[in-house]
């Protein structure tokens, strides 16, 4: 990693990218799958801050699905409510994952 420092990565995907990170060093870099404009797959080299990124989006994206479905959590002004509302969908949430894992 970068012990602390700040590095900043931008990178062309389909659109540029910007990042910055704490955790990866701009130098790190993998090989991950695009197709062209003719669907034809390529390795091609992408920073492992987006990599890692893309790879924990996909629970994030997959929470927010869950939580849409399943929220018991309320409008308020309050904050604490709303954090308060969030810990309780959470649990909701990985309740029903855990369901999923166990059966």
């Amino acid at each position: 990693g970068c012990k602390g420092k700040l590095s900043a990565v931008k990178w062309q995907d389909n659109n540029p990218v910007t990042m910055l990170s704490t955790a990866h060093n701009p130098k790190n870099v993998v090989t991950v799958k695009r197709k062209d404009k003719k669907g034809i797959r390529h390795d091609i080299f992408c920073p492992q801050v987006v990599k890692t990124y893309n790879n924990i989006m996909g629970g994030v994206d997959r929470f927010d699905q869950y939580r849409e479905r399943y929220a018991i959590g309320r409008k308020s002004m309050k904050w604490w409510h709303r954090i308060f509302y969030f810990i309780i969908d959470l649990g909701i949430v990985n309740s029903y994952i855990l369901k999923g894992v166990v059966k």
